[in-house]
């Protein structure tokens, strides 16, 4: 720079200098301003040869700086393509790594859920292993009980009958005995008296007509403990007038004799929207029955083959029959008090005790009694008394010596008695003439310690008609208050208190018990759940084999009101199945049940 700077000046001087000699010479001008000339054409030649050096050195130089600049931003290029690349690699891997973290998890999950899946199948395989031995194992326990119970029955009737056989004939001998002792008396008095005064023979003849008055008085035997009604009530034509009860009790049975005739000749009436019928006198009379109810628990009972089946349900609140039903080869209706009350009996022992004080939870240890009770069973032995259970439990679960014990101890056959006088049933010792179709319900409840304990139990002579045994349901389920059960509509019911408010609420509770958890359990529960969904059931069972005469006949029973805490129906079935079961009476009693709740709106039916 500094260079091309001096030459400039250098040759504006030599410029200046020229122009002057030129003024001084003009040939000397001329001269110099051809070499001039020539000079500044070396000079400019000379500059476009330095300009192009320096174009090239400049393109020379700028060609590095390009070449850097390029291979620079190339190497960026590949540093930040190699940084993406890494950066994806690393994603990826990490995605990958993630990815087999969560598969690892998942399997480890699996694994967990397959070993937490074999333990809970081995732990529930194991469950139901041990069930079914604790099960094997109490069959095999209740099988041997059974046996032993039926051996110590067994060995209990026949000692019993041996000695009511020893009694009976010493009984016979005593009053042939006494016969023939009050036969030789009176030949002798007679004898004396002829030679006597006349006052002495009128006095000797006195006596001898006391003595052929108590010969003449039919001695009273106590009949042996069967569950055969055909041996003690056989069936006949012979009526016998319903029972008035005790002194002060009215009779709430006196419109149940009529009601099997009116349902039989019972035809449905669209346009009065109600059965009607025709009495004895002939006047028609509209009946109380609930039309959907009515026929569908007669074809109910059409689907079942059995000697003979009956339900009968009514309102406990106002006594309306709101079903009556039957089937069967046999010729008995829903009137007839034929069928042994076994269990049931043990809802007026129930009443008995608890109006005599006893808690529903006293517990009593017992042993046996399945299937009978000796005096074995009514006595206490620590050494084979190994189960206890409370009343209510007793209750449920149909414990017979728990009731025979209690009722030994705690009351006496006139406060049972009572009781079943205060439910309608004749006190009447069993008899050995006919009973009529429409007899009343009997309980013959005997004073000797073993029958009695058996009668507490169920195991007595005591016989229930259905319609009795829904209407005994409903007393307990309206606060004790029994309704008289009417068939015709228009009729007043009268009512009658047998027993306390608390008594019933207690007795309601005990009976609910049998469908929770006892003797009916399996009939009104599935899976732990009610199948009257929620519908609560209070009720009591009753089975009883009859082996004589033949056939062999098998009785089961049903009585029970729903809802528990505020009944609005009660219900009775009975069913006599032969050798071979067809149907058990809680089922007839759920099904029922069930009939009548399907239909209601939900607040009606709770």
């Amino acid at each position: 720079m500094h260079l091309s700077l001096r030459r400039r000046c250098t040759a504006a001087i030599g410029l200046v200098l020229a122009a002057a000699v030129a003024t001084l010479t003009p040939s000397v001008a001329e001269a110099r301003r051809s070499e001039e000339r020539t000079e500044e054409t070396r000079r400019e030649k000379h500059r476009d040869e330095k300009r192009s050096d320096r174009r090239e050195k400049d393109r020379d130089e700028k060609r590095p700086d390009r070449r850097d600049k390029d291979r620079d931003e190339k190497r960026a290029d590949r540093r930040e393509k190699d940084r993406d690349e890494k950066r994806a690699d690393r994603r990826e891997k990490d995605h990958d790594g993630k990815r087999a973290d969560r598969r690892e998890k998942d399997r480890d999950e699996k694994r967990a859920d397959r070993r937490e899946k074999d333990r809970d199948e081995k732990r529930a395989d194991r469950r139901e292993k041990d069930r079914d031995e604790r099960r094997s194992d109490r069959r095999e326990k209740d099988r041997d009980e059974r046996r032993s119970d039926r051996r110590e029955k067994d060995r209990d009737e026949r000692r019993s009958d041996r000695r009511e056989k020893d009694r009976d004939e010493k009984r016979a001998d005593r009053r042939e005995k006494d016969r023939d002792e009050k036969r030789d008396d009176r030949r002798a008095r007679v004898a004396a008296a002829e030679s006597a005064p006349r006052e002495t023979h009128e006095g000797s003849r006195r006596t001898a007509a006391r003595h052929d008055e108590a010969r003449a008085t039919p001695a009273v035997l106590a009949l042996p403990l069967t569950a055969s009604t055909a041996t003690i009530f056989p069936p006949s034509a012979t009526a016998l007038a319903p029972p008035q009860g005790r002194a002060g009790r009215e009779n709430l049975l006196s419109q149940v004799p009529e009601m099997p005739a009116l349902v039989a000749s019972a035809r449905w009436s669209p346009q009065r929207g109600a059965y009607t019928s025709r009495k004895a006198d002939g006047r028609e009379v509209e009946l109380t029955l609930d039309h959907d109810l009515q026929e569908q628990v007669r074809q109910m009972l059409s689907r079942y083959d059995v000697p003979y089946a009956s339900v009968v349900a009514i309102d406990p609140r106002d006594g309306r029959i709101l079903s009556l039903a039957e089937t069967g080869t046999e010729r008995v209706d829903a009137a007839s008090a034929r069928f042994p009350a076994a269990s049931v009996f043990k809802i007026v022992t129930g009443a008995a005790l608890l109006e005599a004080g006893i808690p529903a939870e006293t517990e009593v240890c017992f042993h046996g009694g399945a299937r009978s009770i000796g005096m074995s069973e009514l006595r206490d032995n620590p050494a084979l008394d190994h189960r206890c259970e409370s009343l209510s439990t007793a209750m449920g679960k149909s414990l017979n010596v728990v009731f025979g014990k209690l009722a030994s101890r705690s009351l006496d056959a006139g406060a049972l008695r009572d009781m079943a006088s205060r439910f309608f049933f004749t006190d009447a010792p069993a008899s050995t003439s006919s009973m009529s179709p429409v007899a009343a319900s009997r309980a013959y409840i005997p004073d000797d310690a073993l029958g009695f304990g058996r009668t507490a139990a169920g195991f007595g002579k005591v016989f229930l008609s259905p319609v009795h045994g829904a209407m005994l349901a409903g007393a307990v389920g309206n606060h004790g208050m029994a309704v008289e059960p009417h068939l015709v509509k228009g009729v007043g019911p009268r009512s009658q208190r047998v027993v306390s408010e608390s008594t019933s609420a207690e007795l309601a509770r005990m009976m609910q018990r049998t469908v929770t958890e006892g003797t009916a359990r399996k009939a009104f529960r599935a899976e732990g759940r009610s199948v009257l969904n929620g519908v609560t059931v209070a009720g009591k069972t009753g089975s009883l084999s009859d082996h004589a005469p033949l056939p062999f006949k098998d009785y089961s029973w049903f009585v029970g009101f729903a809802p528990a805490e505020n009944p609005r129906i009660a219900v009775a079935a009975v069913v006599v199945n032969g050798l071979k079961w067809k149907v058990k009476a809680p089922v007839l009693a759920r099904e029922t049940l069930a009939a009548h709740f399907d239909r209601r709106p939900a607040g009606e039916s709770h």
